[in-house]
Formats: C-alpha cells, sequence, structure tokens
C-alpha cells in the first residue's frame, strides 16, 4: 500500500493557541484499483482481513451493494474462523466494524460478530494505547418515550411472531407517529445539501421501511435502557413489563429479546440504505442513520444517557477533544 500524504483543510475553523483541525488523509489509486466494480472473490488473494474488512465496510456505507462471500476466505475447513486471526486485533477490529453494516442471511458476519467480541475483549488490555483506545470505543459504540400502555405494546409485540404485514402497520403506529422522528428531521432537512421534493416526498411515504427501522431502533433501545427509572414510578408498567407479563419470561429474556429485535431492525435499514440508493439521496438517508445512532450511543448497554447525559461525557469528550490519530 502507498504510503499515506497528509494534509490539512484550511476551509476548517481551529481555536486559538490550538489547531484542532482533523488531518485530512489521502492515498494512492492503487491502493483500491478497481473495487468498486470488482470487489470479489476473483480478488481474495490480495487482502488481508484488515483491508479486506475495511474495505467492505466503506462500500457499503457508501451503498454499493458488495457480497459478505469474501469473508469466507478467513474460515476454516470447519467452517469457523481460522485461529491465527484471534491475535490480529487490527484485523478483528476491522471485521468488528464491517460485521455492523450486515442485513438480514448474512450468516458469516453474524459469527463475525461473535468471534471478534470475544477475543477483541480478551485482548484489549494487552494492546498499545492507541489501538486500546480505539477498540474500547468500537466496543462501546456506529427520546422522547412512545405508548407505554400494555394492550398497545402486547399487539405490537404480539405480531413479531408471524404476522409481518400486522407488524409493520403496529409499529408505525405505535414508533414512527409516537416517536421524536419527525421532529428530528424538521430540524435536520433545512441544513441538508441537497433537499428534493421527491426526497421529502420519500420520507413522508407510507410504510416507508427505512424510517420505521430507524425507530425501532431507537423504540427497543429506549425500551431497554429506560425500563429502570420508569420502574421507579409504579404507576404505568413499562415495555420490559408488558412483554413478560404477555409472554410469561423473565425480564432478563424481556431484553435479550428487544436486543434481538433492534439488531433485527439495523438489519431492515442497512438493506434500505442500499436498495434506496436510486430513489433518494445519501444526505436524507442520513438523516434516519443518525437518529437510529443517537438512539445507539444514549441506550448502550441499558443506560438512560438520554436522561442522564452525564453518562456519556467521556465519549462526547473523546469525539471532539481526543479524536484517535490515524
Amino acid at each position: 500500500m502507498a504510503p499515506a500524504m497528509t494534509v490539512v483543510d484550511d476551509s476548517l475553523p481551529s481555536l486559538p493557541g490550538k489547531d484542532v483541525r482533523p488531518p485530512i488523509t489521502s492515498y494512492s489509486p492503487s491502493m483500491w484499483g478497481d473495487a468498486f466494480t470488482s470487489f470479489s472473490l476473483d480478488d481474495k488473494d490480495n487482502y488481508d482481513l484488515f483491508s479486506t474488512a475495511l474495505q467492505f465496510r466503506l462500500l457499503r456505507q457508501h451503498r454499493y451493494s458488495v457480497s459478505c462471500d469474501v469473508f469466507n476466505k478467513f474460515k476454516d475447513e470447519d467452517g469457523e474462523f481460522q485461529k491465527t486471526l484471534t491475535s490480529d486485533a487490527k484485523g478483528l477490529l476491522s471485521l468488528y466494524e464491517a460485521a455492523n453494516v450486515r442485513i438480514h442471511g448474512e450468516d458469516v458476519l453474524e459469527d463475525a460478530v461473535a468471534f471478534t467480541s470475544h477475543h477483541l475483549n480478551r485482548m484489549v488490555q494487552e494492546l498499545e494505547p492507541p489501538l486500546q483506545c480505539q477498540m474500547k470505543r468500537a466496543l462501546e459504540q456506529p427520546v422522547h418515550r412512545g405508548e407505554t400502555n400494555c394492550q398497545g405494546l402486547q399487539q405490537t409485540y404480539a405480531v413479531v411472531h408471524g404476522r409481518t404485514d400486522a407488524y409493520i402497520r403496529r409499529v408505525h403506529v405505535n414508533t414512527v407517529v409516537t416517536s421524536c422522528i419527525y421532529v428530528f428531521l424538521t430540524v435536520g432537512i433545512p441544513g441538508l445539501k441537497s433537499a428534493s421534493k421527491e426526497a421529502i416526498d420519500w420520507v413522508m411515504s407510507e410504510p416507508n421501511k427505512a424510517l420505521i427501522a430507524s425507530t425501532r431502533v431507537c423504540r427497543h433501545a429506549d425500551d431497554i435502557g429506560s425500563d429502570e427509572r420508569e420502574s421507579r414510578g409504579g404507576n404505568i408498567p413499562t415495555a420490559v413489563d408488558c412483554y413478560a407479563k404477555q409472554y410469561g419470561v423473565s425480564k432478563e429474556e424481556t431484553v435479550e429479546k428487544f436486543k434481538q429485535l433492534s439488531e433485527n431492525a439495523w438489519k431492515d435499514f442497512n438493506t434500505e440504505w442500499s436498495t434506496e440508493i436510486s430513489t433518494v439521496s445519501k444526505d436524507m438517508m442520513e438523516q434516519l442513520l443518525n437518529y437510529a445512532r443517537a438512539a445507539e450511543v444514549n441506550y448502550r448497554n441499558g443506560r438512560d444517557a438520554y436522561t442522564h447525559p452525564q453518562k456519556i461525557a467521556g465519549q462526547i469528550a473523546a469525539v471532539f477533544m481526543h479524536p484517535i490519530a490515524i
């Protein structure tokens, strides 16, 4: 790979006494070649895990529908990821990040999530500080409550187990309409580089699968993160209470189910991210993406940082005050 050339973007503002502008890093075109048109198994011998996963993630994030089959070359004859990868910290981290743009049916990336999470957590304390910091941030990280009565929630979750069309309709009523996503869009759309009438008509269309998926990520994460706070009142049953009562399961099992529903919603969104490329701008899709991302940050690991923003003070400082040098 050609050495990186680092330059500074003079159009960005700087603070007095300290230049906090992030460097812009560019690479020789030979790094990518014809990747945008020929990233396939034919190239499998030319990439290590780090660069394969990096290229896959970047292409997916730029809305190219590349196949996850490229990762099969990193599995052994028993269908398991090769043991030699367990000490490749950069490769594992790159694969972990790539797995987070997976869609439904990508078993190799489902396996990658479990494989990379286990080994990254195992080795994190043994790494050099810069990589350790980057890894911790990746593993830690890419609202208004809606209807909270049991009847509505039970109708919503009852259709999770088979009646897809009914589920979509019910989710639209209970999740989309009662969420604050339209408020966020009202604030965000005027700042878009391209906000055509067609794009706005698309985001207001029903059912908008990308919008529904984005609000479902938030809904399920919120239900988990705010359960403890809402349970203190004792008067209004939480979403976790309703689901646990209806299906006769524990709170722990309910939380795991909600996590699964959130993961499925991300897969739905990742699918729409690529398939809607011809009908809606990336700017508009990013509004929905960032709504789901905000929910992930606020409610990660069951915390309620929307109500208690001090819980993510460290992450905010890490992003704006202590960026990772690459």
